[in-house]
């Protein structure tokens, strides 16, 4: 799932259990909990405040990594 749909999905997830995340700071924490391992650790570590402020560094390293393969797989399609 890109971090796009799940964003999505926790959004209306979370609206099924509200006392989850009832604060700005326990719906960024949930967010980032159900997160892959890898990406939990480097998120938390800019201590986000809100659900937005961790998704913004994924969305970041997601679009990142889209550039990489796309240059990667042009630099293969010219041989």
């Amino acid at each position: 799932m890109i971090v796009e749909q799940y964003d999505q999905k926790f959004d209306i997830l979370s609206r099924f259990t509200p006392k989850l995340v009832e604060t700005e700071a326990a719906r960024a924490d949930r967010f980032v909990r159900d997160l892959r391992l890898d990406l939990q650790s480097s998120i938390r570590a800019f201590r986000p405040a809100t659900q937005a402020d961790a998704l913004r560094p994924i969305v970041d390293m997601s679009l990142h990594e889209r550039v990489d393969i796309s240059k990667t797989s042009e630099k293969g399609s010219t041989l």
